[in-house]
């Protein structure tokens, strides 16, 4: 079965439950990771939106790899009174840059 409606089915009988889906639409390059609940989190949600062309906040990120990355994808999770809390970055590291493997 389909990754997100058999999550849709676990969580329509576990209704405090909560689910992370990734997969992929048929290519490689086209990943998608999905967060799913019941309910939402309280806190968390702005009640704002975001301009489109907002810059995200930055801040430290113990990156461990030490490798070149290409940002892919990123979000920012928000409190209600706008302050930012948290970031989501996906990233694909470089080919052919030497670090760990």
């Amino acid at each position: 079965m389909h990754a997100v409606a058999k999550t849709r089915d676990l969580l329509r009988t576990n209704s405090s439950g909560r689910a992370l889906v990734t997969a992929n639409g048929g290519l490689l390059t086209k990943h998608a990771l999905c967060l799913y609940s019941e309910h939402l989190p309280t806190g968390l949600l702005a009640t704002t939106t975001c301009s489109p062309k907002s810059t995200p906040p930055s801040g430290d990120c113990q990156d461990r790899t030490q490798r070149e990355a290409t940002i892919e994808a990123y979000t920012v999770m928000y409190e209600e009174d706008g302050a930012p809390i948290a970031t989501w970055l996906a990233w694909a590291a470089k080919a052919n840059v030497p670090g760990p493997t």
